[in-house]
């Protein structure tokens, strides 16, 4: 950047009295505090769903029952999970945790 960029940028700010900034501030407080509430509320609403999903664990698979729909999960040789409703296969390949796949069941994306 140019020095002339970077002085019209910062001008700007420089202008800015105290009580200004101290305003802004208060601002970004606030709304850093909201939506850390958000956040936490998104996590609570997420928890209870996962907890909705009834996990049954085999010797090698895994069962995951949701609101009468019945997934079974298998880890593959490289980790990774194979799931099968039925003899129908959903994903061979999915990559992420046990928990992961109990949200996506949920959010319906499995």
């Amino acid at each position: 950047m140019s020095k002339t960029k970077i002085q019209k940028l910062t001008s700007g700010i420089a202008k800015m009295n105290k009580s200004k900034m101290q305003k802004l501030a208060s601002e970004i407080a606030k709304t850093q505090a909201y939506l850390d509430q958000l956040n936490r509320q998104a996590a609570e609403l997420r928890l209870a769903e996962v907890r909705k999903v009834e996990m049954v664990k085999n010797e090698k698979s895994t069962t995951l029952v949701y609101y009468g729909r019945r997934v079974n999960v298998r880890k593959n040789s490289y980790g990774r999970y194979l799931i099968k409703e039925g003899s129908r296969v959903l994903d061979n390949d999915y990559f992420g945790s046990i928990h992961d796949l109990r949200f996506d069941l949920v959010m319906g994306q499995i």
